[in-house]
């Protein structure tokens, strides 16, 4: 019974063939058990700051900047002919789901969440899962053989966005570097940079050219509305307002240029997050 449930990805289906997921593999299109999105639905900081004060002293300094991965919150709605064999399916499924990082670091890839809006091709998130599964929130009473759990599925990437690999690149100062970004699926993407390095002002060629001081390490996400930066030493984001200018996204089955410069050295990488979070 535990092969039917597939431990390798969950997939999920956009709003052109409804919001569900489902685990993915052969027969699993008939298979009982369907994960409902969350209200919740994602959320996370994306970086976290750890500042340390200094003796009798407001002044607090940065100690250290950790990307912090995003958690997605999953329903499983479980139905059955009876209680008994909705119980029965409850437990296999708690026993195929891995409970301990122990049994998380055995399996290959511990999990692949699909995303499809019916139209295009699959984007895949690795995802893994907490070492303790939630408990049952409760069998309704009122309707015969049907379960809810909740799993959480936090991504090990702290930029968990898609099997967009990540570019990381050696910035020299002065110049300007081109990066072609490819979006082969459906779904619109942004990219968000991360920069890490020596205080920076980081330019910008997208509608405008544009500049962003930046301290040694800073998130900069390229949101379709508004640029926000979080940076490493700032207790919230900095938000820009792009004003009439569009923000940086690649729509689906397309490529962009993305051309930056900075004026120390210094590691940038780029991510291209799909943008599916619009879609709610």
């Amino acid at each position: 019974m535990g092969t039917r449930y597939g431990r390798e990805t969950l997939v999920y289906y956009g709003p052109v063939t409804g919001r569900k997921w489902q685990l993915q593999g052969p027969g699993q299109e008939n298979h009982p058990v369907t994960l409902l999105r969350s209200p919740k639905g994602f959320f996370g900081t994306g970086l976290k700051v750890n500042r340390r004060a200094a003796p009798r002293s407001r002044v607090s300094r940065l100690v250290s900047v950790v990307p912090e991965p995003l958690t997605l919150e999953l329903t499983v709605d479980i139905k059955a002919s009876t209680h008994e064999e909705t119980r029965r399916v409850v437990e296999q499924f708690k026993a195929d789901w891995p409970a301990s990082s122990a049994q998380r670091d055995a399996l290959p890839p511990t999990g692949r969440l699909a995303l499809n809006d019916g139209h295009g091709l699959w984007k895949y998130l690795d995802v893994f899962r907490t070492d303790r599964f939630e408990d049952l929130i409760g069998i309704a009473p009122m309707a015969v053989g049907k379960a809810k759990l909740m799993i959480i599925a936090s991504a090990e990437d702290p930029f968990p966005y898609g099997d967009y690999e990540p570019i990381r690149m050696d910035v020299q100062p002065g110049g300007w570097r081109d990066v072609e970004l490819f979006n082969d699926g459906s779904v619109p993407a942004s990219p968000r940079f991360h920069w890490k390095g020596r205080p920076a002002t980081l330019k910008f060629k997208h509608g405008r050219e544009f500049e962003v001081k930046v301290s040694s390490e800073a998130l900069i996400d390229f949101n379709p509305t508004e640029l926000v930066v979080t940076e490493g030493n700032m207790a919230k984001p900095i938000i820009t307002t792009w004003n009439h200018d569009p923000g940086f996204v690649v729509p689906g089955s397309s490529k962009a240029t993305f051309t930056f410069s900075s004026d120390t050295a210094g590691v940038g990488t780029i991510h291209m997050p799909p943008r599916w979070e619009e879609f709610y």
